[in-house]
């Protein structure tokens, strides 16, 4: 009995132990982000900043808004932390976006302060509306009982966003080089290399300047392979018939593959491997949309200092739009996009068939949808099943092979 006993009093003491461990309070703790905007001389810096502190651990995010460009809050539970800073202005009729970020930010003392560099960029009429490139599983063979991956089917809509027409003509779509196991990582043999990304393959639009216009509303399919993919031989999971879309990646050197409908790009840099068609990884793309303000060369490439690696250099002001997508949340602070053209990141089990769509911010009196356009991903973006030219996107008019 009094062995009992014993281990009974013993077994009430270490539970009453457990549950005031679990009880334990963390004590929250302060913050400052203060936003450096010296970089920005030839606009006015608007009055104040949405600033969020989100922590990598719980994923509770915590808002301010700056003061004389600082924001303080007082309820973070230490941790690792992204802090983001965004604001738009408008002059001239044109919008623009300031965006900074700090990521892999460690905030455990009181009253610490985290500096974000802020920078600004005007807002594109042309934007990445919707991206699809996780792919997706076939169904399993009835025979054998095994699936496959599938990832024919990526695609991207491009939509004009602005009141005006705007032309499709010479425009470039790539993705930048592949991300490094460690932030920083490549080393570029530019001046400047803050002023650039980085690609090793790009695909251009054709057109003599005024070839393909898209009116406001409107929205360009950009197709991987533009065939409808819910066809018997290709994946009867797919629900993505791209017979209509309007430009695909395609340059006839696989037997295999038929040529779609839709109007074949050119592929006008290309550094290492040859495809047939245009795999972008479904471990965390970045993609970038342009207007190449010069010539675009297949030569003389950009040589990292710290590997063999080669890339041609793209402006960040050529850049219209660009996505950063990471491989999972752990690799956020591995982004390859400067945060003045994406302060955030988004990521994705790959094959897992998620798509990622811009969120609705209006929708005007001539019934034309305004998407939300922060330059933040994170904040910009909504996920589900692809869904092409979502929303009733119009197609233009030079498209003649779509089912209508």
């Amino acid at each position: 009995m009094k062995k009992s006993a014993l281990i009974a009093v013993a077994l009430i003491a270490a539970f009453a132990l457990t549950s005031c461990e679990k009880t334990k309070k963390v004590t929250l703790i302060s913050a400052v982000a203060q936003l450096n905007v010296s970089s920005i001389t030839d606009i006015s810096v608007p009055s104040s900043f949405d600033v969020v502190f989100t922590n990598y651990d719980t994923k509770v995010a915590v808002t301010a808004t700056s003061i004389d460009n600082e924001a303080s809050v007082s309820n973070l539970t230490p941790g690792i932390y992204t802090v983001t800073a965004t604001a738009i202005s408008s002059k001239d009729g044109s919008a623009y976006n300031f965006s900074g970020s700090a990521t892999n930010v460690s905030i455990t003392e009181e009253g610490q302060v985290i500096p974000v560099d802020v920078a600004v960029v005007k807002s594109s009429a042309l934007i990445f509306k919707e991206l699809y490139w996780t792919g997706d599983v076939t169904p399993a063979d009835p025979t054998t009982g095994k699936t496959s991956n599938y990832f024919r089917d990526q695609y991207y809509e491009i939509y004009n966003n602005s009141q005006a027409t705007v032309y499709a003509d010479s425009l470039c779509i790539c993705t930048l080089v592949p991300m490094q196991s460690t932030a920083n990582s490549y080393s570029w043999q530019i001046d400047n290399p803050e002023n650039y990304v980085f690609t090793q393959l790009i695909w251009q639009l054709p057109g003599n300047g005024t070839d393909y216009p898209v009116k406001p509303g409107e929205s360009i399919i950009i197709a991987q392979w533009g065939v409808d993919h819910t066809a018997e031989g290709r994946n009867p999971n797919s629900n993505l018939d791209l017979s209509g879309a309007d430009f695909e990646a395609y340059v006839g050197t696989n037997a295999t593959l038929v040529d779609g409908a839709a109007l074949n790009m050119n592929r006008v840099v290309l550094i290492g491997y040859s495809a047939p068609q245009w795999l972008a990884t479904v471990f965390g793309p970045a993609y970038v949309l342009f207007y190449p303000s010069e010539p675009l060369e297949n030569d003389n490439f950009i040589q990292d200092a710290n590997s063999s690696s080669k890339s041609r250099e793209i402006p960040v002001k050529d850049v219209l739009d660009a996505v950063e997508f990471v491989k999972n949340e752990a690799s956020v602070s591995l982004k390859r996009v400067p945060t003045v053209l994406d302060a955030g990141a988004l990521w994705a089990d790959s094959y897992s068939g998620t798509s990622f769509y811009r969120k609705t911010k209006e929708t005007l009196a001539s019934g034309q949808v305004i998407y939300q356009d922060t330059n933040n991903s994170t904040n910009d973006f909504e996920t589900g099943a692809p869904v092409v030219r979502r929303n009733g996107a119009g197609v233009p008019s030079w498209n003649t092979w779509i089912k209508q």
